[in-house]
């Protein structure tokens, strides 16, 4: 799928999230005033879609609604994900994040059927998008790491509706404390991957990924465990005018060692976005604020 067409939400009530901090590392608790870390996060936003505009993505934005309060709103990608004869709506685990869900807004960017996989909720099961599973949509694979908001049962049920296989492994931040998404380990461009093998503690799992990605072509650049923590994992390819973009936030390109920055150059043009209030309350990236839209 090369995307070129994006879904973004504006914040209205964007804050730390306390019902999601326990599975989720990344977010930290807010230091002041939530007026200003909001307003903050409404700038950092409304530079995402300026410059994401100016390098030529179709960017589609709606802006969050000041009640019920949803802290994560920024993130729709976690809730719906856009497919050529379908849309899919999904479980979340936190009950503020199931708040998010604005079918509404989905039947105003297209007509297509909608498969709402909610129900897994009422059996605490969950599976939050394409932040719990990562799509080689050239290959029909999903990878996906086993946690609190990524289950097997609804990720056999998108497995089946789309027609692809799946792989399933365990990564940590630290020993006995699982990623909480899987975009967060590894980002599937079109000839090459972003991945942090250091947070595999399984060789088998290490194993059985290296051998998909060599049978699939794709060119392996590794980050370290702490690139990962600055987000170098949280990264997404798009297409504009048929070249392959990369977009990631600027705390993941500073973490990223000259080597590497090459490495990705040869495969796409890197465009990075200033978005630290969004990630330092929020726990996520850029990747995470995306939704494609085929």
């Amino acid at each position: 799928m090369k995307t070129s067409k994006l879904l973004l939400i504006k914040p209205a009530r964007f804050g730390f999230n306390a019902q999601t901090a326990s599975s989720n590392s990344f977010q930290n608790k807010s230091e002041e005033n939530n007026l200003n870390i909001q307003q903050k996060a409404v700038e950092e936003f409304k530079s995402v879609v300026s410059k994401a505009k100016k390098i030529g993505l179709n960017i589609i934005f709606f802006e969050d609604t000041q009640t019920p309060v949803k802290p994560d709103a920024i993130f729709p990608n976690n809730w719906v994900s856009f497919h050529h004869d379908f849309t899919i709506i999904y479980p979340m685990q936190a009950q503020n994040r199931r708040l998010e869900k604005r079918l509404e807004l989905i039947s105003k960017i297209n007509q297509n059927k909608m498969i709402d996989l909610s129900y897994f909720e009422e059996k605490n099961e969950f599976l939050e998008g394409t932040g719990s599973m990562v799509f080689d949509h050239k290959n029909k694979l999903i990878y996906a790491c086993i946690s609190p908001r990524t289950h097997l049962n609804p990720l056999k049920a998108v497995a089946e509706l789309l027609n692809y296989n799946f792989l399933l492994i365990n990564a940590e931040t630290k020993p006995g404390s699982a990623i909480y998404h899987t975009n967060v380990l590894m980002c599937i461009a079109q000839n090459y991957v972003v991945v942090c093998l250091e947070a595999i503690p399984s060789n088998n799992d290490k194993k059985r990924l290296i051998q998909s990605f060599k049978k699939t072509n794709k060119t392996i650049i590794e980050i370290t465990l702490d690139q990962m923590h600055q987000f170098a994992g949280n990264m997404l390819e798009v297409f504009v005018n048929g070249l392959s973009v990369l977009i990631m936030s600027s705390t993941a390109y500073n973490s990223l060692k000259p080597n590497q920055i090459k490495e990705l150059e040869v495969f796409s043009k890197i465009e990075t976005f200033n978005i630290p209030t969004i990630e330092y309350y929020g726990g996520g990236s850029i990747r995470c604020m995306l939704a494609e839209i085929n």
